[in-house]
């Protein structure tokens, strides 16, 4: 579970970094750049969505006390990654909850 935890921690900083390696640079694509900024856009979503799938389902089940115990995730800085994880864990629930309702809205306003 910490490994996990901290894997979900690490792709989420480097989805993150890479992200703002090329974010000023979309307002203004030039032709040549457009397609590396698509596959820039395309590799941060990807890194997000593994992200999410490492760490919402680990962040739920660390909530109850008794499973952070089971799974020896006590001290400081384990409950410092804990909440931050649970706060990324939130944001891709609640940007997947978003794109699937605007998604939805979209397809019924056809």
């Amino acid at each position: 579970m910490k490994v996990t935890q901290i894997f979900g921690l690490i792709i989420s900083i480097l989805a993150f970094t890479y992200y703002m390696s090329f974010a000023q640079r979309l307002d203004s694509p030039d032709a040549q750049g457009s397609v590396a900024l698509g596959i820039g856009l395309l590799s941060v979503f990807f890194l997000a969505l593994i992200s999410a799938i490492l760490l919402i389902p680990t962040s739920i089940i660390l909530l109850r006390k008794k499973a952070r115990e089971r799974h020896n995730f006590n001290g400081l800085i384990w409950n410092t990654v804990l909440g931050f994880n649970t706060a990324l864990a939130f944001f891709y629930t609640f940007i997947g909850l978003w794109s699937v309702g605007t998604f939805i809205v979209i397809w019924a306003g056809r």
